[in-house]
């Protein structure tokens, strides 16, 4: 590949262009990453295009997300700004924060997307007791910890359906409801027995009494839903 980049660097006149098939093959997890920093470099600095296919979520998560094309259905979908629901602060982070363990999702046949810990040992073993295994359905679980569950999940969605195609990967947001019983204030400490409940708005928190029959839980729940639902993406 050096060799490829330093004759390709020469060159003066054509497309200057290298294609790299499976980098991964034997390649050490540690020199897979220094490959993809090389390759992305020479790129950007030599005006070489450069085309690697792979199966490794090792290299996808050291690949600029914008610059990754996922092959699914015998379609290649780009991840390239404005050809998916992800705005640009959505790159940024997802930039940082898009690990090998989560990059497993370009890999999937389906992605469930989770808030913490509990689900991600919770769901795949109700999953797996039901005889929907997981691992043997092709389906990654993406523990997102707490924060930035639809950034990851408007990856499989199409800005524009009509001429792409809709990324027919089904993808499941499961999501908190973070509102107590209210019972739970005097458990958990929050407030004493018989103590008159502060007003909504300096609190951190909120329980079911909160809600009123002008603002029941049931549209609570369905709003935060309907956050993730469109094309194959659904929110719970």
């Amino acid at each position: 590949m050096a060799c490829e980049l330093l004759l390709l660097a020469q060159e003066d006149e054509g497309n200057k262009m290298l294609l790299i098939e499976e980098p991964e093959a034997h390649l050490h997890p540690q020199r897979q990453l220094r490959v993809m920093k090389t390759l992305q470099e020479q790129a950007a600095e030599k005006g070489i295009q450069i085309i690697v296919t792979t199966h490794s979520p090792n290299l996808a998560s050291a690949v600029d997300l914008e610059n990754i094309v996922l092959i699914h259905g015998n379609r290649a979908f780009s991840m390239a700004k404005e050809k998916t629901k992800l705005e640009e602060s959505d790159y940024r982070f997802l930039q940082r924060f898009l690990d090998v363990t989560k990059a497993n999702l370009f890999f999937a046949r389906g992605v469930m997307i989770v808030e913490g810990d509990a689900e991600n040992i919770l769901i795949p073993t109700l999953a797996k007791l039901m005889g929907r295994g997981f691992t043997e359905n092709g389906v990654s679980i993406v523990n997102v910890g707490g924060v930035g569950l639809r950034r990851y999940a408007r990856i499989f969605q199409r800005m524009d359906v009509k001429m792409d195609g809709k990324l027919r990967i089904p993808v499941a947001c499961l999501t908190d409801l973070d509102v107590m019983p209210d019972c739970a204030p005097v458990i958990i400490g929050k407030l004493k027995e018989g103590e008159d409940w502060p007003s909504e708005s300096p609190r951190k928190w909120r329980a079911k009494r909160d809600f009123g029959s002008e603002n029941p839980i049931d549209t609570y729940r369905e709003n935060k839903r309907s956050k993730a639902n469109e094309q194959f993406v659904r929110g719970g």
